[in-house]
């Protein structure tokens, strides 16, 4: 039988081809290697970065709104307080509205709780004869800046002591700036020569009219404020008597004063009168 296996050659030509051919041979078998495949992005690769820039831009964008917010609100509260503390006026605390304190305590008809219909109500104080013949009345008038004067000219020299020929009642009529809310007649002793007008004024102050000189000089107005006294809220006219107990004494004026004290005006209306 004959070998079918054929001895390599030494031709080279032949060698190559066997080699080729020969699945047995230790050459490297001549395979053409695959292309290398084309490199696409991964899709989960590329959205995740996008995904985390979005979600930093989402959140810086409400920081800033945020931000904004907050500074429009500052801008709004401070721009209402200045508007505030620039249209309401404060007053200092070291400042005491006197004349609102003491109108309280005032003399002042709409205060009447039950007034008598078609009767006017007036503040007054007088001064008569020991027969009843008025000499002398002040009247503070409705609206309470003014003081009306009521003189009883044919009486004025029995009372006090003044030569007068005036026979006639005289009406005389003094003007404040300020409210009247109460008035009377002080004394200075048991001469009625001594007498004097006061007037307490809605601020706590009181000016006075000396009565005989004014008649004298017919000079019907104020002379001026008492010195040294304020914070006055109300007169009274008191019985000064010795401490014996017989009731001899004279007629004084007192004052009181808004924290409760009341004070004699006798030393100070005597001042006035000296001058």
């Amino acid at each position: 039988m004959q070998d079918d296996f054929t001895p390599q050659s030494n031709d080279s030509n032949s060698t190559t081809e066997n080699s080729s051919q020969n699945p047995f041979t230790n050459s490297t078998p001549n395979f053409q290697p695959s292309p290398t495949p084309t490199a696409y992005p991964s899709s989960q690769s590329s959205t995740s970065p996008n995904i985390k820039l979005v979600i930093l831009s989402v959140f810086l964008g409400v920081i800033a709104l945020a931000s904004i917010i907050v500074v429009i609100w500052l801008l709004t509260n401070r721009s209402q307080n200045t508007t505030t503390s620039s249209t309401t006026p404060t007053t200092p605390t070291t400042i005491v509205d006197k004349t609102a304190e003491v109108e309280t305590f005032g003399f002042y008809t709409d205060k009447i709780a039950n007034p008598t219909p078609d009767v006017i109500y007036r503040l007054s104080v007088h001064r008569a004869t020991n027969d009843g013949n008025g000499v002398f009345g002040a009247y503070i008038n409705a609206d309470n800046t003014a003081v009306d004067l009521y003189i009883y000219w044919s009486y004025i020299s029995n009372f006090y002591n003044i030569s007068t020929d005036l026979t006639d009642r005289e009406l005389k009529t003094i003007s404040f700036t300020q409210p009247v809310i109460d008035l009377t007649i002080g004394e200075t002793g048991q001469d009625v020569n001594g007498d004097v007008l006061l007037f307490l004024l809605a601020d706590g102050s009181v000016e006075y009219m000396p009565i005989v000189d004014a008649l004298e000089k017919h000079s019907f107005k104020s002379y001026g404020q008492l010195a040294g006294v304020a914070d006055v809220i109300k007169f009274y006219r008191v019985d000064a008597v010795g401490d014996t107990g017989d009731w001899r004494g004279y007629i004084s004026t007192l004052a009181q004063r808004k924290d409760g004290s009341i004070i004699d005006l006798q030393n100070f209306m005597k001042a006035v009168l000296a001058d």
